[in-house]
């Protein structure tokens, strides 16, 4: 039956539960700035009621409990803005690198490629109009060896950029490797203190960061489990099974955006791997440019150069050095011989006072079009090499605006949800402490009826 002592027990869990609802709100007041913080709201529910026996039965009400204590969270909106956090590392990551790649190549200006090869034109031009002078075959072989330095600096610049991405890819491995073993062990213990009947939200808070900062490095799907487990994929490849995490693989195609084990082959299509993987590609596409550009240059000024006879009557002889087979951009140089004596450099078919042929046809080999540069002179197919550079850098840095502006508008979308409103809070605060003032004064009445009901029984 209803007794003083049922209210006193009613009421002193009725303040326990007020009390818990004022260190629910305090956790969130205290987290407003927590990134990745969850909101929380405590449940409550009424106790099941007691049956009392009178004319008839009836129900009495015994008080409150706390149902659970949620997070506010929106599974399509996580995500959303998980997809989208994997674009924007790799548009952040290209815009930066492809930016870096432009200072390899100072153009237009003095000291890029495109000004030494006017120059090294404009001596053939003057050796050509004055093949007796000694001044213009020097000019030649200055030119020649500035040309030839700018392509080998150009070339050794992209190089290093190259290695530095594949350190920083090696890097990402690692960061990878290093958040699915910390999501699976966050995942070990939310079971346990599941199991426990726990109530585990900020280690779900730390999962959700964890998988966040994952899906900047790669593209991340998720899987919830019945038992509060939480599957991670990226694309077809198992990442976080459960408790234990699979290790990434590091065998990797840049220019397919692929990661190999023995048994997958998986894409990665966006995320700062990706990023970097294309930045890797691309680093290497302009090698390979410069390459073509080099051996060009080789195979056709010296197919010119060495029909022609020096002053000293000697034939054969390549401007260029060539290799065979031909290495490219990386050790681009003048011959042995013209780099040791400008009196090598040949000017005429004949050799002969006065014959300037071979000069004159050098000189005109600016604009003339090269099946081996698909159909371009020298410098058109190094201007278009620059302008690609460009492009690629101003398109990322355009895409990455693009995609912070979505990042931004997801964000404040889940911020809607998940994040803390103080003033919220405070009137959330008021209400509970309301709350506990009430119960405390019938608590305190309810102890007065008590008293009086063991007076009256002494």
């Amino acid at each position: 039956m209803p007794s003083p002592f049922g209210g006193l027990n009613m009421l002193g869990n009725a303040l326990r539960v007020f009390q818990r609802g004022l260190e629910v709100t305090g956790h969130n007041i205290a987290n407003v700035n927590t990134p990745g913080y969850s909101r929380q709201r405590m449940e409550l529910g009424t106790n099941r009621p007691d049956t009392v026996f009178g004319n008839r039965p009836y129900l009495v009400g015994t008080g409150v409990n706390v149902q659970t204590i949620s997070r506010a969270r929106s599974l399509f909106l996580d995500r959303q803005a998980n997809n989208a956090t994997s674009e924007f590392g790799r548009y952040e990551t290209l815009a930066m690198n492809l930016q870096q790649v432009e200072g390899a190549f100072p153009e237009p200006g003095d000291n890029g490629i495109s000004a030494a090869l006017n120059k090294f034109f404009d001596a053939w031009s003057a050796l050509a109009s004055n093949p007796n002078d000694p001044a213009a075959r020097l000019q030649v072989q200055s030119a020649g060896q500035s040309l030839t330095m700018r392509v080998r600096n150009t070339f050794a610049a992209l190089d290093s950029q190259g290695t530095e991405v594949k350190r920083e890819i090696t890097a990402t491995f690692d960061q990878i490797d290093g958040l699915t073993a910390h999501i699976a062990q966050l995942n070990e213990e939310i079971v346990a203190r599941q199991a426990g009947g726990g109530i585990a939200n900020d280690l779900l808070d730390a999962r959700d960061a964890a998988i966040a900062e994952l899906s900047g490095l790669i593209p991340v799907q998720t899987y919830a489990q019945p038992d509060g487990m939480m599957t991670v994929y990226s694309g077809e490849r198992l990442l976080v099974p459960g408790s234990q995490s699979i290790p990434i693989p590091r065998t990797y195609n840049a220019a397919n955006l692929t990661l190999s084990d023995r048994q997958l082959t998986s894409s990665v299509g966006s995320g700062r791997l990706a990023g970097l993987m294309q930045t890797l590609h691309s680093v290497q596409t302009y090698q390979s440019r410069l390459d073509d550009l080099a051996n060009q240059m080789r195979t056709e000024i010296n197919a010119v150069h060495r029909t022609g006879t020096t002053v000293g009557g000697a034939t054969g002889i390549d401007f260029f050095n060539a290799p065979n087979p031909q290495t490219g951009a990386v050790d681009f140089a003048l011959s042995a011989e013209v780099a040791s004596d400008p009196a090598n450099i040949i000017a005429g078919a004949s050799g002969a006072a006065g014959d300037g042929s071979i000069a004159l046809t050098l000189s005109r080999m600016r604009g003339q079009d090269l099946a081996g540069l698909g159909g371009k002179s020298f410098g058109a197919f190094y201007t278009e090499l620059v302008s690609q550079v460009g492009r690629d850098s101003a398109y990322y840095a355009a895409s990455l605006d693009s995609q912070g502006a979505v990042l931004d508008q997801i964000d404040q979308q889940r911020q809607a949800v998940i994040g803390v409103n103080l003033d919220d809070e405070m009137t959330q605060m008021m209400q509970y402490q309301r709350s506990y003032q009430a119960a405390a004064r019938a608590l305190s009445v309810m102890d007065e009826v008590a008293e009086d009901l063991v007076n009256m029984l002494r």
